[in-house]
């Protein structure tokens, strides 16, 4: 598909993109939405941090288009995991309204090194943007976190949560700051949802996108998902003080206050 000021004009509506945090549940979601025949997300192409390589909007959104069309022939795959959806229309689009890219804690890390990022990618595209944010249980995102290094399975330590509790509390303090301010259209949706009310979940999303699904949407996408959450947190054994941190600087804030160790 190649774009031309015309088609955008008369299809294109807004660009979508994820802020959170690592292992919380972006590439699926990515993937669901590049399903849709009037969406495409392409996966990890870190368009925040690439944009700027391109001479303009409609160069990005071809790449874009051609990113998500390969990725779906060769299977969309983050850590061993494959988020394709064969019988929907994965890295194919019919009338494009949504265009953008699955980067979760790598956006929300560019925004850190640059608060006026969004505003200048915004100018960019010359679209609206819709902002995508995931929620998991803090103890399973720090427990994940320092369960890799490299990309690699490695071993859980005390100084490796140590670490992981100073990185996700930066990423949740940005995240904070870009929903309080106000200045974007922004959702932020617990990981935890897909699993438990998936129906509802994937309504709230669409709703959100403003694209139209149907109940077989909705029933291909349930068939394809685990049958429940994945509690990484039991991996470890967290003290007190650990939890402490955790509670008193990270569920503290209103995007993490549902939360607790136990739920």
């Amino acid at each position: 598909m190649n774009f031309t000021k015309k088609h955008l004009n008369d299809t294109l509506k807004y660009f979508c993109l994820f802020i959170g945090y690592p292992r919380s549940g972006h590439s699926i979601i990515g993937s669901i939405i590049d399903a849709h025949p009037n969406a495409c997300i392409s996966h990890e192409y870190d368009v925040v941090k690439n944009y700027k390589l391109f001479k303009n909007n409609n160069i990005l959104f071809n790449k874009l288009v051609e990113l998500s069309s390969e990725q779906a022939k060769t299977g969309r795959q983050s850590y061993g995991y494959s988020y394709v959806f064969e019988d929907l229309s994965q890295g194919k689009s019919d009338k494009l309204m949504i265009i953008g890219d699955k980067k979760g804690s790598g956006t929300t890390n560019q925004i850190m090194n640059n608060k006026l990022i969004l505003d200048e990618l915004e100018q960019f595209v010359q679209l609206p943007l819709k902002i995508i944010h995931i929620t998991r249980n803090p103890f399973d995102i720090i427990t994940t976190k320092a369960s890799y290094k490299n990309l690699q399975k490695t071993e859980i330590t005390k100084e490796g949560i140590n670490q992981s509790i100073e990185a996700i509390l930066q990423e949740a303090k940005t995240n904070q700051e870009i929903i309080d301010s106000n200045k974007y259209d922004i959702i932020t949706l617990k990981h935890e949802d897909l699993i438990a009310n998936t129906a509802q979940f994937i309504y709230n999303l669409f709703d959100f996108l403003e694209l139209d699904i149907n109940d077989e949407f909705i029933k291909n996408i349930a068939s394809k998902l685990l049958t429940k959450n994945n509690k990484s947190r039991i991996l470890y054994d967290w003290n007190q003080s650990e939890k402490e941190i955790v509670n008193e600087q990270i569920i503290s804030l209103p995007i993490f206050n549902s939360y607790n160790f136990d739920t």
